[in-house]
């Protein structure tokens, strides 16, 4: 049953994006290399993305962003300390020691997250319809590259969430195209869609005008996200 079968409302706030501002000024942005454990991260999510086996949409999607991704963005100089108060640290720490357990390419992706956690800004998005009671405090989100990003760029948005244990993602209405790179095992919905299961490293498209939800069960549910943003 659709959202919207409900008198419910189907286009609330992105769930995904920072509903607060200031909370990413800890950075000063500059011309400086980047950071060579986010390239590593960008390296290893373009792997994954341009595999043969993901979906047709989620690999032209994917190509699309890794040629962006060519083009740096301005790296940051520090002028605070990371928020950090956000991360749920344990259980980040667990979804990147099963990735790195999985493959080359997962062990490369999970080493540059794991030295990326400690400099991210992170934040807590909007709840809205269907939402675990839980989900407020048992998620985070932080953006590598985009809008107040690690990498500053105006062309892009690539950001990483984790969910504790038993949470479920609101449902919301997608504004914006978006791939979701599955990096922990975890549940996904699509426009009432039944929930299907994804693997680790799976890659999913989800064009906008479509309801989204994800969710997991005993285990983190991590995901790495991006979407090119209109110009």
């Amino acid at each position: 049953m659709l959202v919207s079968d409900l008198g419910l409302p189907r286009r609330c706030a992105d769930p995904f994006l920072n509903p607060t501002t200031g909370i990413e000024s800890a950075f000063r942005k500059s011309r400086q290399p980047r950071p060579e454990s986010l390239q590593r991260v960008m390296d290893a999510m373009g792997t994954f993305l341009l595999s043969s086996s993901a979906a047709t949409m989620a690999r032209f999607e994917g190509a699309a962003v890794v040629h962006l991704l060519q083009k740096r963005g301005a790296a940051p100089g520090r002028t605070g300390g990371a928020n950090t108060s956000f991360l749920l640290r344990a259980e980040c720490a667990q979804a990147i020691e099963r990735l790195a357990s999985t493959s080359d390419d997962g062990q490369l992706l999970a080493h540059g997250l794991n030295d990326l956690l400690d400099d991210l800004v992170w934040y807590r998005g909007r709840s809205g319809p269907y939402a675990s009671a839980n989900f407020e405090r048992e998620h985070a989100h932080a953006i590598l590259a985009g809008p107040g990003g690690i990498e500053e760029r105006s062309d892009l948005r690539i950001g990483l969430t984790v969910m504790g244990p038993y949470t479920r993602f609101p449902d919301h209405e997608q504004t914006d195209s978006r791939v979701v790179l599955a990096l922990s095992e975890g549940e996904f919905q699509s426009d009432g869609s039944c929930w299907f299961r994804e693997r680790i490293g799976s890659s999913l498209f989800f064009p906008p005008g479509r309801l989204f939800a994800m969710r997991c069960t005993e285990s983190p549910l991590l995901t790495l996200w991006c979407q090119r943003l209109r110009a």
